[in-house]
Formats: structure tokens, C-alpha cells, sequence
């Protein structure tokens, strides 16, 4: 019953937080909408404070992300578009299901950075890694010429990630473009971008 309890509060914590923003939220709200006796300080008998519990639910939604990952050796599946196309929805997917923590990120991270960083570093940090690292294979694989895999997956996950805080946070279209049609166009532009002849003047290493 107390671990429900606790569950209840972290899972009530990071909706309200992401809706109303930290300060905003009394931790008698929080109790209230855990089915505590708002005021009454049942709060505390998992926490020993509101920054706790903020940095519970934190965590426990970065470590969701941890799943989405175990895809990359499901991956070969011999067309490096179709590859690309899971990515890409993948990365949306794992989006949409972390919407609260991602909203209060950019609420809150300048307010509590340690708090944050760990998840940044889980989420972030580790999808730009992935992408870079499945570049590098199909680089050594020899499907695409030798890129700078890095930077190309810094431009390729950033496009992702600012499409969707444009259509999902913001509430917009830019250019009235679906996510489907993003897709498609973020794929073309992968393999290009991957893919691409050297420019004039520059010398393979």
C-alpha cells in the first residue's frame, strides 16, 4: 500500500509540475491529487521533500527511455531507408510517451540543473550517441562513405527533436508539414547528408 501510495505521488508530481511548474505546485495539491489528505503531511512520510519527490519523478521517467534503446540490435533489417524510418518514429514515440517530463524539462531544468542533468544525459545525450553510432556501423559496413557521423547526427536528432516540441509543446505546424511527411523528408535528408559527394577542395582522410 505504501509503495502505491508512493508511485501515486511521483506519478501526480510529474503531471502537475509539467502543467503548473514546480513552485506552483503546494504539496498539499500533491497530496490532494494522490488521495492524501491534502495538508495533513502524508507527503512526508515518503519524502523528505518536495525536491526529493521532484527528483524521483524525474528519474523514474528518464529511466522509461532505457527500453527505447534495447531496439538498436532489432535493427539490420537490410534497407537503410526502412532503418532510418524506425528511427525516426521511434524517436517521436519515445517523445510522445515522455511529453510531462520533456515539458517540465524545459520548465524547470535552469531552476534545479542538478536534478536534471542526469536525465539530460539519459535522453538526450545517449539519443544523439545512438544515432551517431548507427551511422558509424553502416560507415564500417560499408553502406555509406565516411562521414563526419557526429556532427551529422547532431543536425538529424536536433531536427527531430525541434519538429516535435514545434507540433507537440508549441501546437504548430511549421509550414503545415504532417509528421509523415517530415519523416519521409528527414530520411531523404539522412541519406543524403550521410551519403553525399565530397565537396571541392576537401580531401578524404
Amino acid at each position: 500500500m505504501a509503495a502505491d501510495t508512493r508511485d501515486r505521488l511521483v506519478a501526480e508530481a510529474l503531471r502537475l509540475f509539467s502543467e503548473r511548474g514546480y513552485a506552483a505546485t503546494s504539496v498539499a495539491e500533491l497530496e490532494r491529487a494522490a488521495g492524501l489528505t491534502p495538508g495533513a503531511g502524508g507527503l512526508y512520510a515518503h519524502f523528505s521533500s518536495k525536491e526529493e519527490l521532484l527528483a524521483e519523478a524525474v528519474g523514474r521517467a528518464a529511466a522509461l527511455a532505457d527500453v527505447g534503446y534495447g531496439m538498436h540490435a532489432a535493427l539490420d533489417l537490410g534497407d537503410l531507408r526502412a532503418e532510418l524510418t524506425v528511427i525516426a518514429r521511434g524517436a517521436f514515440h519515445l517523445f510522445d510517451s515522455m511529453t510531462d517530463l520533456l515539458r517540465l524539462a524545459m520548465r524547470e531544468a535552469d531552476l534545479h540543473p542538478a536534478t536534471f542533468a542526469d536525465a539530460r544525459d539519459r535522453l538526450s545525450g545517449r539519443a544523439y550517441r545512438f544515432l551517431a553510432d548507427v551511422l558509424q556501423a553502416k560507415v564500417a559496413a560499408g553502406e555509406l562513405r565516411d562521414h563526419d557521423t557526429n556532427a551529422v547526427a547532431d543536425v538529424l536528432f536536433g531536427a527531430l527533436n525541434n519538429y516535435w516540441v514545434q507540433t507537440v509543446l508549441y501546437g504548430w505546424q511549421p509550414n503545415g508539414v504532417t509528421r509523415d511527411e517530415f519523416i519521409a523528408a528527414w530520411v531523404d535528408l539522412a541519406l543524403r547528408l550521410a551519403d553525399a559527394p565530397q565537396r571541392a577542395g576537401r580531401r578524404r582522410s
